[in-house]
C-alpha cells in the first residue's frame, strides 16, 4: 500500500509602468514578487508474504511488515524588476534583475541575485545606408542565471542514513558523501552577440550569432581520503566554457507574381571545454582545456603501422590503456530549406544533417555478437556451425621483443618483432569475443543527410470559395523522414546516440486540411 501527496501553491504579484516621454524616448518597467511553496508527503507499507492467497490486505501479512515514509517542504521567494528603454526608435536597452531566497541551500547562502542586460541597435532606422543595404541590426546581451535546487529539498543537509538491522535493532550510518556546509548556487553566465544584414530589399540576408557561456560553482563530488570516514565531498567546484556560433542565410532568388523561390541555409557549431578543475588534476581522463565530449575507450592493440596484434589464442590483444578515439559532438550541424510557390501551389523541401561526431552503437555491436549482422554470413560461420575451426584473423603476432609505456600510455620503448598471424580459431568464438560488451570497437561516424520533410499545398482561390461558407482553405500532402544518407548502416544517427538499441525511424505521410470560416 502506498500514499503520495503533492501540493504546490504559487503566488505572483507584478506591476507594470510605461510612458512615452517623446517621439525619441520611451520607458517601460515591471516590478514583481513571487512565492512558491511546495509540500510532498509519501508513505509505503509492504509485505513479502500472505497468509491467505490472493487476499491483499496488510492484516493478512505472513511476515513482518516493511514501511517507509517521507515528507518535505520547500519555498522559493523572489523579487524581480525589468526596465526597457527605447531611444530614437533605433536603440533598445533592457535591464533585468532578480533575487531569490530558497530553503534548499545553507542559510548563509540562500539569497542570491542574478541580472541581465541587452542592447539592440538598428542603424538602418537612424541613417540612410548605401542603397544595396536594406536592413542592418546589431545586438548583444549578457545574462546570469543561478539555481539553488540541486537534487532534493534537504540535499544540502548532512544526515545519517539507515543502516543494517541487527537482531531487530535498527542502526544509522554515516553517508559516504560529506556535504560542504557552505554550498552556493550553481551559476551560468552567458554572452550573446549578433549581426543581421539584409540586401536588396531583404532578398538576401545574413544572421550571424556568437555565444559564450561560463558555468561555475557547479555542485561536484570530489574524492577524498577514506581515512576521513568518507569517500567523497560535495562542494562547488570546476568551471566549464561553451563557445559557438550560428549563421543563417536567407535568400529569395526568384520572386514575381506567379512564381517564388525562398531559400534558408543554417550552419552551426558548439564546443564545451573544461576551463578549470578545482581540487584535482583531472576529471576522469580529461584535463583542463579538454573538450568535455572527448571520447576514451578500450581498444585492441595495434602495431605502429596500424596492424592488429593477435594473441596466443588467435584473438586480438586488448590495449592496456583507454585511448582517445575522437569526439562525441558533431563538427557541424546544418539545414537547407527550400520553399517554391507557383500560383496557388506551394512546395516545401527541407533537408538537414550533421557532419562528424562519434557514438557507440549497441545495435550494431549486438548484431555482430549474435550473428545476425549480414557481414557475419560467410563460409567461416557455416564451418563453425558444424564444429569446424578454420578462421584466421587478420593481423600479426609478436615473436620477440617488448614494449614499455609511461603512466599516460605513451610508448617509450618498443623492440617488438612481428610475424603474420597463422593461428586457426573457431569463427563464432572469435566474433563473440571481438564484438563483446567489454570492448569499445563499435563507435561510428554519425554524419548524415536526411530528407526531413516534403509538403505540397494547394490554396483554394477566393473565387472558388466565394459561394461557400469558407473564407480560406488549404490542403496539404506531407511526408517526413523520407530518405537518409549516412556513414553508418542499419540505424538512424539522427539522435547522435544508440545506447538502447533504438527503434528504427519511421516515415510519416499525412494529409492536412486547414479552413478559415
Amino acid at each position: 500500500q502506498s500514499y503520495n501527496s503533492s501540493f504546490d501553491f504559487n503566488t505572483d504579484i507584478y506591476f507594470n509602468y510605461s510612458k512615452i516621454i517623446s517621439e525619441d524616448f520611451s520607458f517601460q518597467s515591471t516590478l514583481g514578487f513571487s512565492n512558491l511553496y511546495r509540500s510532498n508527503v509519501a508513505s509505503t507499507v509492504s509485505t513479502n508474504g500472505l497468509n491467505v492467497p490472493n487476499f491483499y490486505n496488510i492484516a493478512n501479512s505472513r511476515n513482518a511488515v516493511q514501511g517507509s515514509n517521507s515528507a518535505s517542504e520547500s519555498r522559493i521567494s523572489s523579487v524581480y524588476a525589468t526596465i526597457d528603454l527605447s531611444f530614437l526608435n533605433s536603440i533598445y536597452l533592457n535591464f533585468t534583475g532578480r533575487n531569490d531566497w530558497v530553503t534548499t541551500l545553507p542559510q548563509q547562502n540562500n539569497s542570491f541575485f542574478y541580472p541581465s542586460v541587452s542592447l539592440s541597435y538598428v542603424p538602418s532606422k537612424m541613417f540612410d545606408l548605401p542603397e544595396p543595404i536594406s536592413n542592418l541590426r546589431l545586438r548583444g546581451s549578457w545574462a546570469e542565471v543561478s539555481n539553488g535546487d540541486f537534487g532534493g529539498t534537504y540535499s544540502h543537509i548532512a544526515a545519517y542514513n539507515s543502516g543494517i538491522n541487527w537482531q531487530n535493532n535498527a542502526s544509522l550510518v554515516f553517508p559516504g558523501n560529506l556535504i560542504s556546509p557552505d554550498l552556493s548556487p550553481q551559476t551560468s553566465s552567458a554572452f550573446e552577440g549578433g549581426l543581421v544584414v539584409g540586401f536588396f530589399e531583404n532578398r538576401l540576408s545574413f544572421d550571424a550569432n556568437l555565444i559564450y557561456v561560463r558555468n561555475f560553482n557547479n555542485l561536484t563530488n570530489v574524492p577524498i581520503s577514506l581515512a576521513s570516514g568518507y569517500s567523497s565531498r560535495l562542494i562547488n567546484a570546476n568551471e566549464f566554457e561553451k563557445k559557438g556560433f550560428e549563421l543563417i542565410t536567407r535568400a529569395s532568388p526568384i520572386k514575381n507574381q506567379n512564381f517564388g523561390w525562398d531559400v534558408t541555409l543554417n550552419l552551426s557549431q558548439y564546443r564545451t571545454y573544461i576551463s578549470e578543475i578545482s581540487e584535482a588534476e583531472n576529471i576522469g581522463q580529461l584535463v583542463e582545456g579538454d573538450r568535455v565530449d572527448k571520447l576514451f575507450t578500450t581498444v585492441w592493440q595495434e602495431t605502429p603501422d596500424g596492424q592488429p596484434i593477435i594473441g596466443n589464442n588467435g584473438i586480438n590483444i586488448r590495449d592496456p590503456f583507454n585511448r582517445h578515439i575522437g569526439f562525441r559532438d558533431p563538427d557541424w550541424v546544418y539545414g537547407f530549406l527550400n520553399n517554391f510557390r507557383y500560383k496557388d501551389f506551394n512546395l516545401f523541401v527541407g533537408v538537414d544533417g550533421r557532419i562528424g561526431g562519434l557514438a557507440e552503437s549497441k545495435t550494431l555491436r549486438n548484431m555482430w555478437w549474435a550473428g545476425v549482422h549480414p557481414g557475419s554470413i560467410n563460409e567461416f560461420r557455416a564451418a563453425s556451425a558444424s564444429g569446424v575451426s578454420n578462421y584466421i584473423a587478420d593481423g600479426v603476432v609478436v615473436v620477440g621483443g617488448d614494449v614499455q609505456y609511461d603512466t599516460a600510455g605513451n610508448i617509450i620503448n618498443d623492440t617488438r618483432e612481428y610475424a603474420p598471424n597463422e593461428q586457426v580459431v573457431n569463427y563464432e568464438d572469435y566474433m563473440t569475443t571481438y564484438h563483446s560488451r567489454a570492448y569499445g570497437n563499435h563507435y561510428y561516424d554519425m554524419s548524415f543527410l536526411k530528407l526531413r520533410e516534403v509538403s505540397l499545398s494547394y490554396n483554394f482561390p477566393s473565387k472558388v470559395l466565394e459561394n461557400s461558407f469558407l473564407e480560406a482553405a488549404t490542403i496539404s500532402l506531407i511526408g517526413r523522414n523520407l530518405a537518409l544518407w549516412a556513414k553508418v548502416d542499419y540505424l538512424d544517427p539522427d539522435s547522435g546516440l544508440d545506447q538502447n538499441m533504438q527503434t528504427p525511424s519511421m516515415r510519416n505521410f499525412g494529409i492536412h486540411f486547414n479552413a478559415k470560416f
